[in-house]
């Protein structure tokens, strides 16, 4: 009956760790971002790139990390579909740039899975939301700026007391006009 159990916990155990592993992806190569019709094509893989970033740990592949940033940066900045909002009331980890692109990154994943491209408060959620996620997973490689730790550690806070998408509609209504 032990010998049972052992196994039975083994196998727990190695799915457990088996399912927190990063999802294998590949950066797209020689990938063509010029004309709008180019960026559709690539949606799948801006979604995959951001999952990859998140869930793979900073101090892990990271030539793969830098080829993955160059593209979601290039995506991003192209895509004639998506519009990141950017300002340091909002993103107040802004010398951070891995907490960065992943914010950008989350909200262009979020525009992607909905189509709801013009919806600036569910983007800016999910890109604070993944940006939390990379900074919980990763909390000591991204301690060495103290304002990142402090700002961190107030989202974090506005999310485990559900305000989280009232902090982005307070600070999106100061930097937006509609």
């Amino acid at each position: 009956m032990r010998r049972l159990f052992a196994l039975f916990t083994m196998a727990v155990v190695s799915v457990c760790l088996y399912s927190q592993t990063p999802e294998e992806w590949n950066v797209p190569q020689n990938y063509s971002l010029v004309n709008a019709e180019d960026y559709a094509p690539y949606n799948e893989d801006v979604v995959k790139c951001v999952d990859w970033l998140v869930n793979t740990p900073l101090d892990l592949q990271t030539s793969k990390r830098r080829d993955a940033h160059k593209f979601l940066m290039a995506w991003i900045s192209g895509s004639p579909e998506v519009m990141v909002i950017v300002s340091e009331d909002l993103v107040p980890f802004f010398e951070s740039g891995d907490l960065l692109l992943v914010f950008m990154g989350g909200w262009s994943k979020y525009s992607i899975r909905t189509g709801e491209y013009k919806d600036k408060i569910g983007g800016a959620v999910a890109g604070l939301e993944a940006s939390i996620s990379l900074y919980e997973k990763n909390k000591s490689m991204l301690s060495d700026s103290k304002s990142v730790v402090k700002s961190m550690a107030n989202l974090v806070k506005l999310r485990k007391k559900g305000k989280l998408k009232e902090f982005v509609e307070e600070n999106i209504a100061k930097n937006v006009k509609e």
